[in-house]
């Protein structure tokens, strides 16, 4: 672009001469600025724009692409980047969903006896040892070991704890509480008694 906004180079041979000084790039240019914009031409396509001013030469050389191809080469560095990338981040993902259940199942197990202690529950033998297997977890393994060996005490406390309960002190014999307990269980049952 010239001094005055002429064009003095265009790839439509047509155009050289003109003037396009309403252009807003143009205008920058004859106040002798440099910059970059996003504007729509005089065909009424988006293009970006970047503009240089020669001071020297009092020209001005503006660059234009459209705004479609730049938004078509990018969609299509988008789509190579996720070929690339997904199937490698999918693979990566369910890895990591694998290790974290794997790391999560022995503190699952633990919350499920915990849980069922909390409701009364009596911890079954087959779960405490198969809580007692060593785990590849060294930390996961410490803590269940220990909340199964805590576990037993308290089971062993509350086994004497109901056995004092029932039984008579001085005797040893079972008391009244499980005389009732064992009158109970048998009239539930539809079991005929009697009583001496």
């Amino acid at each position: 672009v010239g001094p005055k906004g002429t064009l003095l180079f265009h790839p439509d041979t047509n155009q050289i001469g003109k003037g396009v000084y309403e252009n807003p790039v143009v205008r920058q240019l004859t106040l002798g600025n440099n910059g970059m914009e996003l504007i729509t031409n005089t065909s009424g396509l988006k293009m970006l724009a970047a503009y240089s001013y020669v001071s020297e030469a009092k020209w001005g050389i503006v660059q234009q692409t459209p705004y479609s191809f730049v938004q078509d080469l990018l969609l299509e560095q988008l789509r190579q980047t996720l070929k690339f990338v997904l199937i490698p981040f999918l693979i990566l993902l369910l890895f990591s969903i694998f290790i974290a259940r794997k790391l999560a199942a022995p503190f699952i197990q633990l919350g499920n006896l915990v849980n069922g202690l909390a409701e009364g529950k009596k911890v079954a033998q087959p779960l405490k040892e198969s809580l007692m297997k060593p785990h590849w977890n060294r930390e996961a393994d410490l803590l269940t070991k220990s909340a199964v060996m805590a576990f037993e005490i308290i089971e062993r406390n509350n086994q004497q704890l109901t056995e004092s309960a029932v039984t008579d002190s001085l005797t040893g014999l079972p008391n009244r509480r499980k005389l009732e307990e064992v009158l109970a269980e048998w009239a539930s049952d539809k079991q005929q008694f009697s009583m001496l």
